[in-house]
């Protein structure tokens, strides 16, 4: 991701970390799995594979997100928008900043040679 990518991505009233495909959680809902593309406080976007339709805007969601440390955090909200394969909840019930912090250390502990 180039610099201008990732200041453009930050510009949002809450922090965002933004998944490497290989460290991606996993996002149940109605026992089915779903890949977690980026997280935040108030938001999560998620690959909804391919089916922008399977989810409908305002819809209401619960589900957990499986973090790779075995975490487990429970979320609710509402379908904001499904474009290009993934789909956006605002979230009612959301991740704990402390869980958020946690990932972000956990996440620069293994790709430091990046940072």
């Amino acid at each position: 991701m180039s610099k201008g990518n990732y200041k453009d991505a930050q510009r949002r009233e809450y922090f965002r970390i933004v998944y490497p495909s290989s460290e991606c959680p996993r996002l149940l809902i109605d026992g089915l799995a779903y890949d977690v593309i980026d997280v935040s406080e108030r938001g999560i976007r998620f690959d909804n594979g391919g089916s922008d339709n399977l989810f409908e805007i305002d819809q209401v969601v619960r589900g957990r997100i499986i973090f790779r440390d075995d975490q487990v955090c429970s979320v609710e909200g509402k379908v904001l928008r499904n474009f290009d394969g993934a789909t956006v909840i605002l979230l009612t019930r959301g991740i704990p900043p402390r869980l958020l912090m946690h990932e972000q250390r956990r996440l620069i502990r293994i790709y430091k040679h990046l940072v």
